[in-house]
């Protein structure tokens, strides 16, 4: 009889197995779908805002953001004709230009008041508030010579012009005050014939080289240092010109060859030599130079050229393979269309002033208004020496047009490749026409590789790590570079950076400057000088109805409950409210080291507590003034007395220093102690804080050829205080929770 085959018996398992391999399959394919679903709407969300922001419909999407924005192309061929139309300018073109006749040093956007932009803002109202320019004019064609300053607009249809309108200085400024210009440098041109036509075998014998018919060894006469009329004496614009070997990055190599030169008014072909400096003795003329120096009577100098080859193109050689084009990222955590900046929580715009530097505006965290402005106002330098040329050797970079200084910020270098790059543009040096500077801008988000926050227990882990927007630019004025960042954490703060790299002023070794600095090489001695920065932060907590307070910390010592010897003292610390009345309360000294909160909020918006919702600012930096008020070029920088100045908002007060600040301390344009000087109330009252930060900087060895950023930072800090019922970044998408296994834990595994 067949054997009956007998039913295979089933694998239970297999059946859980296909089933759990249908549902990975399936898991898969759901991920896979929703992510392409993300980045769909992820471009097109994109795609959908450019769309908006188009210039087509810029008036109404985001015509707020547009008012921050620079000079555009319609508006600057606007001003150009308004200006060449204009009898009372005298300009009938902006190509031909001498300092005898009117010359367009700089045209800016001059904003709309504060109640009008934040009126629109908060209403979108239409259309917008006028834009206008600020246009300064070299008034070479007029006797005496002056400066004029003109508000024209409104920009959209040009109707008017007129001169600002201020409670602190009301006239004209004088000539003398201008800042330096290309004509100043042409100029030179004629100066350094005549003494090259006197001494140029002894600039051979010297310095292997020569100013004119020199092929590769030649010299240079650009670097100058100004005598303003608060150090000189005299209502005359006195100019120390130092001579440098031309080669690339100059300034390093100095020979012991200096003009000081008289350009004052307007005729150029006044300006004369007034004293010549060679091999450490003054002449009163290059004739007296080279009779003295045949007739022996002279101490010879020498300094052999330098073997460093001029190639002004080594920075930009592999530009082509440097730059990259910024294309949109689809996961990019954040977002800029032209001025306007978003990021996790924060939004805000962006601006490049032409005279003042980089400023930030209506900057908001989850839709609390934290400032209206974050602006740089001036950055300075005071050096120091046995010299003439070092000792008075005080600048003031706002002359200079700051923002003409940030551009083509390099990627992989001094931003992160795949930084946004935003560009500015700019009207200056007499041309009426818009100069694009690339890269002035960088944006970018890192990890600063700190920890932002954690906490580990024995039953859960919470953490995150410090992820960071920053908005960066580098403005390069002669030998330094100064780094300015804007950073946003996620957490609600934020910060802002200097910091300086480059390289430091070498000048002609002598034992006199051993006092002062270090010496670099043998013919070299770097001194030490201050780099000071100063900003204006307007603040608005909940509106422009503000309060300032300070908690004060200090000790509190009382009798122990706990200790069995009778009147047995404990001490420990505890923080006093003050509120701060008038603005001589609100003064705080470069020279004070205070450990107070500064805090900021208004009045009606209170916790469940009621407690103030705060603004805490936040000051890090070597604050010490080491100037006298009153001596010298102090004057043109009073804002240097002060780390911290809360005031009373005006409109005639938009900022603390001025294109002239370099010559006018003996009559200051902008004084920026008559701010405070009349002490106005700051009890709920639109208040705006300025703050300086300041590094001292005594060169070394390891500073030569650059100076490195890393121990030169300094910082104020914008800090939520009360102002939200908990932890901003608490729901950031970069927290790491974790659960502990208490079991493993006990076993040690």
């Amino acid at each position: 009889m067949d054997k009956v085959p007998q039913k295979r018996k089933e694998d239970p398992t297999r059946k859980w197995r296909c089933f759990a391999l249908f549902l990975l399959l399936f898991t898969f394919f759901v991920i896979a779908g929703m992510a392409t679903v993300v980045i769909y709407y992820e471009i097109i969300q994109h795609q959908s805002r450019d769309e908006q922001n188009s210039p087509d419909l810029l008036h109404l999407q985001s015509g707020q953001h547009s008012l921050f924005r620079d000079l555009n192309t319609d508006e600057v061929t606007a001003i150009r004709n308004y200006i060449l139309n204009q009898p009372a300018f005298n300009i009938t073109n902006d190509t031909n230009f001498s300092l005898g006749k009117s010359y367009v040093f700089l045209t800016e956007v001059y904003l709309p008041n504060k109640s009008d932009i934040l009126t629109f803002i908060e209403t979108n109202q239409n259309p917008p508030p006028c834009r206008y320019a600020r246009t300064v004019l070299f008034r070479g064609d007029l006797q005496p010579p002056r400066v004029e300053e003109y508000i024209i607009g409104p920009l959209r249809n040009i109707t008017f012009h007129r001169i600002p309108v201020s409670k602190h200085y009301q006239k004209s400024v004088p000539f003398l005050f201008r800042p330096f210009s290309e004509l100043d440098y042409s100029i030179m041109n004629n100066i350094l014939k005549i003494v090259e036509y006197n001494i140029r075998f002894i600039l051979q014998n010297s310095y292997e080289a020569s100013f004119y018919d020199c092929q590769n060894h030649c010299l240079k006469a650009e670097y100058f240092s100004p005598m303003a009329p608060s150090v000189s004496g005299k209502d005359v614009r006195f100019v120390w010109y130092w001579t440098h070997h031309d080669v690339e990055d100059y300034l390093l190599y100095p020979v012991d060859l200096f003009l000081l030169v008289n350009m004052t008014g307007s005729d150029s072909s006044a300006y004369k030599l007034e004293n010549i400096w060679y091999g450490g003795k003054l002449y009163d003329s290059p004739e007296q130079l080279a009779a003295e120096y045949l007739a022996g009577k002279t101490p010879k100098s020498y300094i052999p050229y330098t073997k460093r080859t001029k190639n002004k193109n080594n920075l930009h050689a592999h530009r082509h393979d440097i730059y990259k084009t910024n294309v949109l990222q689809p996961l990019l955590t954040f977002y800029v269309r032209k001025n306007h900046i978003e990021y996790d929580s924060w939004n805000f715009d962006i601006h490049m002033s032409t005279s003042r530097g980089p400023s930030l505006y209506n900057i908001k965290f989850r839709d609390v208004t934290y400032a209206y402005e974050v602006s740089l106002q001036e950055i300075s330098i005071f050096h120091n020496g046995y010299k003439r040329w070092m000792r008075y050797s005080d600048m003031t970079y706002s002359g200079f047009l700051l923002g003409t200084k940030a551009r083509e910020l390099v990627p992989g270098a001094d931003c992160p490749e795949m930084s946004t790059f935003v560009d500015s543009a700019h009207v200056f040096a007499g041309r009426l026409d818009l100069k694009v500077f690339p890269n002035s801008f960088c944006v970018f988000e890192q990890p600063t590789g700190m920890v932002l926050r954690r906490h580990y227990s024995s039953t859960a882990y919470s953490g995150s790590e410090d992820t960071v927007l920053v908005v960066r630019t580098i403005l390069a004025i002669f030998n330094y570079d100064h780094v300015i960042d804007f950073v946003f954490h996620k957490n609600g703060i934020m910060d802002v950076r200097t910091s300086y790299s480059g390289y430091p002023l070498p000048t002609i070794y002598s034992p006199e400057e051993t006092r002062y600095g270090f010496r670099l090489n043998e013919h070299l001695v770097a001194n030490i000088h201050q780099h000071s920065y100063h900003f204006k932060v307007d603040i608005d907590v909940f509106g422009q109805t503000n309060r300032f307070e300070t908690f004060d910390i200090g000790p509190k010592i009382q009798n122990s409950d706990w200790v069995i010897k009778a009147f047995e003292k404990y001490e420990q610390i505890k923080f006093t409210r003050t509120l701060k009345m008038t603005e001589n309360q609100a003064l705080f000294k470069s020279c004070s080291k205070s450990d107070s909160f500064f805090i900021f909020y208004n009045r009606e918006h209170l916790t469940l507590y009621k407690d103030p919702k705060a603004i805490r600012l936040q000051v890090k930096s070597q604050e010490t003034n080491f100037v006298s008020e009153n001596i010298g070029n102090e004057a043109s920088v009073s804002w240097k007395r002060y780390m911290l100045v809360v005031s009373k908002r005006h409109e005639d007060e938009g900022s603390s220093s001025s294109i002239y600040s370099t010559w006018d301390a003996k009559e200051t344009i902008v004084n920026f102690q008559n701010y405070i000087d009349d002490n106005e109330s700051i009890i709920d009252q639109d208040l705006v804080t300025w703050v300086t930060l300041s590094a001292t900087h005594i060169p070394h060895r390891e500073n030569y050829p650059l100076t490195s950023t890393t121990d030169n930072n300094q910082h104020f800090s914008l800090i939520p205080f009360n102002l939200f019922d908990e932890d901003p970044s608490v729901n950031s998408v970069d927290t790491v929770t974790r659960s502990v296994n208490v079991k493993k834990q006990q076993s040690g595994g």
